[in-house]
């Protein structure tokens, strides 16, 4: 994960968020994620489709990086 993508950015982005940007996030290509989506392999976030747009959960990714209560490693106790 880079740098710029710690657990309040990704809050910051709002309830859902682009396949672009999950890409950054998960350090992966765009393409990657667009085709695991297609072939329907995609299984790290759950996938909305609205329209043509294809949105990821942001929560869903917080999750995943920081596991289900949402506390992470970079937070001061």
């Amino acid at each position: 994960m880079s740098a710029k993508w710690n657990r309040q950015a990704l809050e910051a982005l709002g309830p859902v968020t682009e396949v672009p940007v999950a890409a950054q996030v998960l350090d992966v290509s765009e393409w990657t994620i667009y085709e695991r989506i297609r072939r329907d392999e995609w299984t790290l976030t759950r996938v909305l489709r609205i329209g043509r747009r294809i949105k990821i959960p942001t929560n869903d990714l917080i999750r995943l990086l920081y596991g289900p209560s949402g506390s992470g490693g970079d937070e001061a106790a």
